[in-house]
């Protein structure tokens, strides 16, 4: 939590100021505490009106030891705890002094889910494989989608991930194919077997998957009002 929402917090009373916990770890650590599942933690880097909350597996972290260079006179990796750390000793010839140089690789990315949304904003996982990104557009005119070789069949449920335009679309929802015009052109409905969408707004561009999309919905961000 960013400055704003941790003062917010610290004033109400579900949470324990403080200066009245009995303990100096929450000035020390800047850990307010742990409530309803999560360690709530005050982070500078944010903003103060700033917040997000995450399941541990929101993030992954890889990390490892790059390989010890086979001219080194001498070197050594180690690991413990999931993590890894390089040691490679070298002369100086400038100084006449050994040099030692630690050092490490490490990567952290976040992790998505392969699904998408219902009308009511609700997340589904996939139920099969995600298809390729394909382009193409839609017209207001005809109602129809254009995409080349889209190799799509009624009732395939699609989504747009996406959107130039083609209101009343919108991205990562689910829509189904409800008619196959041709080889590069179709129509969706918001209903398996339902009504072709009535597209107001011509999408110059937009990008559709089959089955889903990748949505990152394992952290939130929360902003004070």
């Amino acid at each position: 939590v960013g400055s704003g929402i941790e003062t917010a917090m610290l004033n109400t009373d579900l949470f324990v100021q403080a200066q009245q916990s009995g303990t100096t770890e929450a000035l020390e650590e800047a850990t307010i505490g742990r409530k309803a599942g999560f360690q709530i933690v005050s982070l500078p880097a944010l903003g103060p009106d700033e917040a997000y909350a995450f399941h541990p597996t929101a993030y992954a972290l890889a990390q490892m030891a790059p390989v010890v260079p086979a001219g080194a006179p001498w070197g050594a990796s180690r690991s413990f705890g999931g993590f890894a750390l390089r040691a490679v000793q070298v002369l100086d010839s400038a100084s006449i002094e050994d040099i030692l140089a630690l050092d490490a690789y490490l990567g952290a990315t976040a992790v998505k889910d392969a699904g998408y949304f219902d009308a009511n904003g609700v997340f589904f996982p996939a139920e099969g494989q995600l298809g390729d990104a394909k382009n193409g557009t839609a017209s207001a005119t005809t109602d129809n989608i254009s995409v080349t070789n889209h190799g799509y069949a009624v009732d395939d449920l699609v989504v747009f991930t996406a959107l130039t335009g083609g209101a009343p679309l919108q991205v990562n929802r689910a829509y189904y194919v409800v008619q196959v015009v041709d080889a590069n052109t179709f129509k969706v409905s918001a209903t398996k077997g339902g009504t072709a969408i009535d597209i107001t707004s011509d999408a110059t561009a937009l990008t559709v998957r089959k089955n889903g999309n990748e949505i990152l919905v394992r952290a939130v961000k929360i902003t004070a009002s």
